[in-house]
């Protein structure tokens, strides 16, 4: 199969079906290699199966970007959010369609991974944080306030997830509580009472 000329292994590769193409692309390097390379096919699949006027579509594809931002910092210690993806980020399509399909795949079994958090994080790790999820409820206390959050602490590693306490320092908090919340991908804000 290697030593297939490119017009007729291209065809092969329009004739297949997607899944099959996955699976022959681990059975050697040059394999992967040149199905990995047709970016193009891997984008236009990406693009039929996942719609971007998909409002849940696009928010999957902001969050890999984000993520694979991220990841592919090589090193550079932030401390704060990726900046929103722009077009400018190189996406590998065939890995973008395989994490999509996998995510699917998981959705449809509904055996998602579940990450308990137990403990409270005093230290915040060092690293690009990916997304926050805020455990609020109304009426608590901002002392009493949980955000769950996905870092990335090395390049080329998985994201870990922390429990974290906002920080209310120099904020008398005594006598507020939480009388709202409302959060973006970005940004996490408050809405309290005194």
């Amino acid at each position: 199969m290697d030593r297939v000329p490119e017009e007729v292994f291209d065809h092969l590769i329009s004739a297949a079906d997607e899944d099959a193409l996955v699976v022959l692309s681990r059975t050697s390097k040059q394999m992967r290699t040149r199905i990995v390379c047709r970016q193009w096919f891997w984008r236009k699949r990406y693009e039929q199966q996942f719609p971007q006027s998909d409002k849940d579509e696009a928010k999957w594809l902001y969050h890999y970007m984000r993520l694979h931002k991220a990841i592919s910092m090589d090193g550079k210690d932030t401390n704060t959010s990726p900046s929103i993806p722009d077009q400018t980020v190189q996406l590998d399509w065939f890995n973008v369609y395989c994490k999509r399909r996998t995510t699917e795949h998981i959705w449809s079994r509904d055996t998602p991974t579940i990450h308990q958090l137990n403990d409270v994080s005093s230290v915040r790790p060092k690293g690009t944080r990916i997304c926050s999820i805020p455990y609020i409820h109304h009426g608590i206390s901002p002392e009493d306030v949980r955000v769950a959050s996905q870092w990335v602490e090395e390049p080329k590693k998985q994201p870990l997830w922390i429990l974290e306490k906002l920080c209310w320092a120099g904020l008398f908090t005594k006598h507020m509580g939480v009388l709202s919340e409302k959060h973006s991908n970005d940004y996490l804000p408050k809405n309290t009472n005194r």
